[in-house]
């Protein structure tokens, strides 16, 4: 299993995502994959992280109900289980 990751270490990597409105880019933004995000209340929740400006210095970390949190420390989810 992982460890937690400080979030001033490293973030999850990022991929290039399209908002698309009637059949067109309304927007582009680097986005993460879900992982886990250990928050500063001490809940464990699923969410993705943004950055919030160009420069990549500060970030969004919300989940999927487009709530903000603060995070301290991350970890990629675990794998699925196998079927049996």
């Amino acid at each position: 299993m992982s460890k937690w990751i400080d979030v001033n270490e490293r973030k999850p990597k990022m991929h290039r995502e399209q908002c698309i409105i009637r059949g067109e880019v309304s927007d582009e933004y680097d986005v993460s994959d879900e992982v886990l995000a250990y928050t500063t209340y001490g809940r464990i929740i699923v969410a993705r992280c943004k950055p919030k400006d160009k420069e990549k210095k500060e970030f969004w970390w919300t989940d999927s109900g487009g709530t903000d949190y603060t995070v301290t420390h991350w970890m990629p989810l675990p794998k699925p289980p196998k079927e049996v």
